[in-house]
């Protein structure tokens, strides 16, 4: 037996909700479950007596955590996002909106505002933490809520300290234009820095075609 396999004997734990093996390098003689939080799915395991700390193990099983994930591979990430989205109104929508509560639980306010007799306007606002792959879900759960969207729109935040952005759009097209009139909105700001002669050259750049 290598001294690798050694290791993860003495200090292997199993996850009591996903039965996933995790090693952490803090556990003691006795202990079978993880302490705190599984990296796998998020299950909290209860503790006897002071916290050790955060749970930090790695998963001795990654495929587990999926190999589509957009925003990176760590176990646990912080994660912000804000925004609204105009949606018709259907129980689908309710639906959806429901799901996003239950997944951010009580670390964002979301919520569906009516606008008309037809339309509703959907919000969500808040900074949380997620294990690994809850990211990923909130994003495809948002992104949902697009075949409902009257017209497109494009949520902020930030992904460990990262700005970033996620468009919500009924049509490919319509959520390319979106995102292009977002990032017109952002330069704004510095065009006004510019002078008569970057100007000059920005016209320029902005008439060659797209190479």
């Amino acid at each position: 037996m290598s001294w690798r396999s050694v290791l993860e004997d003495a200090y292997t734990v199993e996850c009591q909700a996903c039965g996933v093996e995790s090693v952490d390098p803090g556990k003691w003689p006795s202990q079978k479950w993880p302490c705190g939080r599984c990296p796998c799915c998020g299950h909290i395991h209860p503790t006897n007596g002071p916290a050790r700390g955060e749970f930090q193990a790695r998963c001795m099983h990654p495929e587990t955590n999926g190999d589509e994930q957009r925003r990176g591979s760590e176990v646990f990430a912080w994660y912000s996002i804000s925004g609204t989205v105009r949606v018709r109104r259907c129980p689908e929508v309710d639906a959806i909106a429901a799901k996003i509560r239950a997944h951010c639980d009580r670390d964002f306010a979301v919520n569906l505002v009516p606008m008309d007799s037809e339309v509703d306007d959907f919000s969500i606002e808040g900074t949380g933490e997620f294990a690994a792959g809850g990211v990923l879900v909130l994003d495809e759960t948002l992104e949902s809520l697009g075949p409902y969207a009257v017209e497109a729109a494009v949520l902020t935040g930030e992904y460990e300290n990262e700005p970033c952005e996620l468009v919500v759009a009924p049509t490919t097209e319509a959520g390319a234009t979106a995102l292009s009139h977002h990032r017109l909105d952002q330069i704004k700001p510095m065009l006004r820095e510019l002078t008569a002669q970057d100007r000059e050259s920005l016209v320029t750049l902005l008439r060659e075609p797209d190479g």
